[in-house]
């Protein structure tokens, strides 16, 4: 795969907690999902603070940019493909 990453380790995102990452990846990945769910009705406080602490203590300022642009930019994409009802190329169908 590019960049040497392996199958098995995309494949285990979905339980990235539990997954074989390192700390500054598990940082940028609760960080992703602490942003993600602003403004989800069964969540309605900004990003934890001990989330973004973690983060911070992995990412220097410019560096957090990146992974809080892919996320709000991932963000974007799913919110506009459910908007216009697109299915998930993953799922059967």
């Amino acid at each position: 795969m590019e960049r040497g990453e392996s199958h098995r380790r995309l494949h285990l995102l979905r339980v990235w907690p539990e997954g074989p990452f390192s700390e500054r990846e598990r940082a940028a990945l609760a960080w992703a999902e602490a942003i993600t769910r602003v403004g989800d009705p069964l969540d309605q406080a900004p990003a934890d603070d001990a989330v973004y602490a973690r983060a911070r203590a992995q990412f220097a300022d410019s560096d957090l940019v990146a992974p809080t642009y892919a996320a709000i930019a991932m963000n974007a994409w799913n919110r506009l493909a459910t908007a216009l009802r697109k299915p998930d190329p993953a799922l059967p169908g």
